[in-house]
């Protein structure tokens, strides 16, 4: 647990977003799909918004076959999951 904390704490050191909610949705991306990846679609991306970075997967450097597995995985932790652990610590939301 504790590696893995730090691993997500190192993702989200390295990534940036228009609100904490896009930060947090980057990092989640990054470990899943690679850090790497997730920095050259934001590179293209008009703004740093998550549908803005989404939009640029399978267009910078990841093959398009990964993108709905990748961009489903922090879909499935912030929008689905989250509220199951909301007694844990704050919730964050979209817009934040």
């Amino acid at each position: 647990m504790r590696s893995l904390v730090g691993y997500d704490r190192w993702l989200f050191d390295r990534v940036v977003g228009a609100t904490l909610y896009d930060r947090l949705w980057a990092m989640l991306r990054s470990y899943n799909g690679g850090l790497g990846h997730w920095q050259k679609e934001a590179s293209t991306a008009t703004n740093l918004t998550h549908g803005a970075v989404d939009a640029q997967c399978g267009r910078a450097s990841r093959a398009a076959l990964h993108c709905a597995e990748n961009l489903g995985y922090p879909q499935r932790i912030l929008v689905t999951l989250q509220s199951a652990y909301a007694g844990w610590g704050a919730v964050v939301t979209e817009g934040i």
